[in-house]
């Protein structure tokens, strides 16, 4: 497991780099401060990017801020993450041909939100206490959800 200290305007980890494949092979990845607008993974309008099979805790922001094309999250789980009604576990932003699959969201102040984006899907997810917006779109187009199910959620 890996826990991060990030400084203010810092993030757990930056993609800031095309054609990235990260694997967390289990591991869960944990802000242990109290650092205000820390994101567990940032992904900097970057092309061909895939985040697979690991936890994201416990991030003030967002478990996994993402802006850019063909971007994947695949068998993720996102714990308790964000502290405000701006920032989702999962925040697909200016993103297009994106793919969220099998993400488990638990405890997060924000599920899945997609702003300013296109072209993506939302498929077989799961959430369950989100003070907020569970799953949610805003100026957004061709986007598709399906299967999934939110559970002891506000919206």
């Amino acid at each position: 497991n890996i826990s991060a200290n990030p400084t203010s305007g810092n993030h757990a980890i930056n993609i800031n780099a095309g054609d990235i494949f990260l694997d967390l092979n289990g591991h869960t990845l944990t802000q242990t401060n109290a650092q205000i607008g820390i994101s567990g993974i940032r992904i900097a309008n970057r092309t061909n990017i895939s985040i697979t099979n690991g936890s994201i805790s416990n991030f003030t922001a967002h478990g996994i801020y993402a802006d850019g094309d063909t971007i994947t999250i695949n068998n993720v789980t996102l714990r308790s993450n964000g502290i405000t009604d701006s920032e989702a576990a999962l925040m697909f932003e200016t993103a297009s041909d994106f793919r969220a699959e099998n993400v488990r969201l638990y405890g997060n102040y924000q599920g899945i939100s997609v702003l300013n984006s296109n072209g993506g899907m939302i498929r077989k997810c799961t959430g369950i206490s989100t003070t907020s917006l569970s799953i949610g779109s805003l100026t957004s187009s061709r986007m598709l959800i399906d299967q999934c199910r939110m559970f002891q959620c506000a919206i």
